[in-house]
């Protein structure tokens, strides 16, 4: 073997363990990236008062004892918080319009238009088996989806 072959060899081999060396040993050692910090954070109930503790127990507070699951739920809706711009910002209900309503003595009902033709639906008739009318105003009807339990409008 020629000194120049020789020289090449323990070069390459050189080359080799700095290479082997880079990608198996270098730099392995954890790093901190953030430094721990001695800060302490003060606990939520340090920080609010007994007041806003009460109010907070008062939302909570559910009595659990006379719950019968035998009878059906009653749902308790307030009329008088569900106002035009709320009714204007619900999601619309696809493939009806609001066409009218009429109120009297013994019956209410509302003019529904669908594809091209105008249905008369009462305050108890379920549309689609699925949506339940539960508010009316003078442009939108509130109803409810009995499936997800979400209020949509039809406008």
């Amino acid at each position: 073997m020629s000194k120049r072959l020789i020289g090449l060899l323990i070069l390459a081999t050189a080359v080799w363990i700095v290479a082997l060396y880079f990608l198996l040993f270098y730099d392995k050692t954890p790093r901190q990236t953030a430094q721990e910090s001695q800060q302490q954070i003060e606990p939520l109930r340090r920080r609010l008062t007994d007041q806003q503790l009460e109010e907070i127990v008062g939302y909570i507070k559910t009595d659990f004892n006379n719950i019968d699951f035998f009878e059906p739920y009653l749902l308790k809706f307030n009329v008088e918080e569900l106002t035009t711009q709320m009714l204007s910002s619900m999601s619309n209900l696809q493939g009806y319009t609001f066409a009218g309503y009429a109120r009297g003595d013994k019956e209410q009902f509302i003019l529904l238009a669908r594809d091209k033709n105008v249905l008369k639906v009462s305050l108890d008739d379920v549309l689609d088996g699925r949506y339940l009318p539960i508010h009316i105003t003078s442009f939108a009807v509130a109803v409810l989806d009995l499936r997800t339990g979400s209020i949509l409008a039809i406008r």
